[in-house]
């Protein structure tokens, strides 16, 4: 794993530990977001708004996130979502985003389209 000296953003997609109540967690439409983080940090985030009406329930759909740390330095992570309807249990379609050391502003742009089938 790659460590950063200064600042360094991991997804954490274990939701078997503690996740607030789906109406506190906001739906982020495709852009590009700007936030200051320190470290132990974490921002969680909805997908939802991504989805498509036409896809097929329960599909699964990969994005690519791009998430900028510092100048110049970049991450590309890849998630995949499930399509709505939901199943009961909260799973595929949130992220969370956990700054394990250092601070700093990150910029990250969530996808409008989902990646072309591979």
């Amino acid at each position: 794993m790659l460590e950063y000296s200064v600042f360094f953003i991991l997804p954490n997609l274990d939701f078997n530990q503690y996740c607030p109540p789906t109406e506190e967690i906001p739906i982020l439409e495709p852009g590009t977001y700007t936030r200051y983080m320190s470290e132990g940090d974490t921002y969680i985030f909805d997908n939802r708004a991504r989805f498509q009406q036409s896809a097929p329930s329960g599909e699964r759909r990969y994005f690519t996130f791009t998430i900028q740390e510092n100048p110049g330095q970049f991450e590309t992570l890849s998630i995949a979502l499930l399509t709505p309807p939901l199943p009961v249990k909260r799973f595929r379609f949130f992220t969370k985003l956990k700054a394990v050391t250092g601070s700093g502003i990150i910029t990250f742009t969530t996808p409008s389209a989902p990646d072309p089938p591979q």
